[in-house]
């Protein structure tokens, strides 16, 4: 049974000073379709698979949605204004464990959005007093999600080779965790607060 079900639920919405955080919507397939296109973001994770279709976005979302009822993950997509500019969240939520992945469009690169998003998905995860740690993989090539995750205080324990999709080849990845703060703050994440402070790569 998922750690999360009980506490938050299928309908989460979380807010930044800049960004709403809100689940996957079956209209959203165009745009994160769009921005999966792109090879600049599609080789950076593990299971998209290029050329990347609409109709191929939207069974993702159904899967996505029936994660999320499931308690299995919180996945949010990442909205500016009314751009779709991304994706992240937490899924293989098992035990006493969750993985942290996520990924945003190419023209929203080097704005600092997504070390705010994953500022507050952490935040609400350690809400639940069952979770003690938190992992994230980033490939080697690709050092700005290490940086990104360094400052959201993961550690790194190792590497692995996984396969990329889009690339067609195994490729040399560096694996990240965040146990849980001695003192993790609960009360600073709640759904629909504004003003927040801060993957197994998604199966596409």
């Amino acid at each position: 049974m998922s750690l999360l079900k009980p506490l938050w639920k299928p309908r989460t919405v979380l807010k930044t000073a800049r960004l709403v955080l809100r689940p996957p919507h079956k209209r959203d397939a165009a745009m994160l379709a769009h921005h999966l296109s792109d090879s600049r973001v599609s080789t950076m994770l593990t299971h998209v698979a290029l050329p990347y279709a609409d109709e191929r976005a939207a069974n993702w979302i159904a899967g996505m949605q029936a994660e999320i009822r499931r308690g299995e993950a919180r996945y949010f997509v990442l909205e500016r204004g009314s751009a779709v500019v991304g994706l992240a969240g937490l899924d293989g939520i098992d035990g006493k464990s969750a993985e942290l992945g996520y990924w945003l469009g190419h023209p929203w690169w080097g704005k600092g959005l997504m070390s705010e998003a994953v500022r507050p998905i952490l935040r609400m995860a350690w809400q639940h007093p069952a979770l003690e740690r938190i992992t994230a993989v980033h490939m080697v090539d690709n050092p700005a999600s290490g940086r990104l995750l360094l400052k959201a205080g993961f550690k790194y324990t190792g590497t692995v080779k996984l396969h990329s999709r889009a690339r067609g080849m195994d490729v040399m990845c560096r694996t990240m965790a965040k146990e849980r703060p001695k003192r993790a703050l609960r009360s600073e994440a709640k759904p629909g607060v504004r003003g927040l402070h801060p993957f197994r790569q998604p199966s596409i």
